[in-house]
């Protein structure tokens, strides 16, 4: 049916404390981007609330699986049972955000689940020496500030999960259009970033990150590309969703990423 609202005004304000303020003061009716910290003084408000809702953004690390050392499948398993993503996700995001270890957010049509790699640092320190790692190693981690929730305080509590077995991480932390040339430049042998989506539909996002060169492509796999080939070729729905399944499975597998969680969008209204 119609919307009750005749009338709405989108009124740009970057500055997280300023939306907060606004909220509190009357000024607006809702804001977005809320950070936990502010959800718990909203919460507080009898005037105010918190609304939440999965998105269709999911975060994870690139790792560049084309060189050392990241060519290396034990290593790349090392770096996923390195990181403990309950506790990104409880301490710096305040529970607002959803493991996830699928190359596709959950809210998107063919997501299928996979199994996340388990939080295990012994583990890690085993496949790293086993990889011929024993001490670890130095790698650089791109990533940008301000262009997600807590994204410089993720990325340092991933450099120090990764720290403790041993992998020690310099960052390079530019702003948005500088990240973007960074990356295409392909400099880095990893890469912090997210993926949002607009169509509602897991192709877009193998396209984005798996399938093809865009934005300098950093892991390739004949297998799951003749797959991604066969789904955007196929028109029965649960054939599709099926190939999709598999896809999702086989890249989990390759752990070309750091599998790390998707997004809550968070309002105060």
């Amino acid at each position: 049916g119609p919307a009750a609202i005749e009338r709405y005004v989108i009124r740009p304000v970057p500055e997280e404390f300023s939306r907060f303020a606004s909220l509190v003061n009357g000024e607006v009716d809702i804001i977005a981007n809320l950070t936990a910290e502010r959800a718990g003084e909203v919460q507080a408000n009898a005037a105010l609330r918190v609304a939440s809702v999965p998105s269709v953004r999911n975060m994870f690390v690139g790792l560049d699986t084309r060189r050392p050392p990241f060519d290396d499948l034990r290593v790349r398993q090392a770096m996923n049972h390195a990181v403990d993503k309950e506790a990104l996700i409880e301490v710096i995001l305040g529970g607002f955000a959803v493991e996830n270890a699928s190359v596709c957010t959950q809210t998107l049509f063919g997501a299928a689940p996979v199994e996340p790699f388990a939080y295990d640092p012994d583990r890690a320190r085993a496949l790293l020496a086993e990889a011929g790692y024993p001490d670890g190693f130095s790698v650089a981690m791109l990533g940008p500030v301000g262009r997600y929730a807590k994204d410089k305080e993720l990325q340092e509590a991933i450099a120090g999960m990764l720290a403790d077995v041993g992998v020690q991480i310099t960052h390079v932390q530019p702003e948005w259009a500088e990240f973007l040339r960074l990356w295409r430049e392909q400099l880095h042998e990893m890469l912090f970033v997210g993926t949002g989506n607009q169509v509602m539909d897991c192709d877009q996002h193998l396209g984005y990150r798996i399938h093809g060169p865009r934005y300098g492509r950093q892991y390739q796999s004949d297998e799951v590309d003749a797959l991604i080939g066969q789904q955007m070729a196929e028109y029965d729905l649960d054939r599709r969703k099926a190939i999709l399944a598999e896809i999702q499975q086989k890249v989990r597998d390759d752990a070309p990423w750091i599998f790390l969680f998707d997004n809550m969008d968070v309002y105060g209204m």
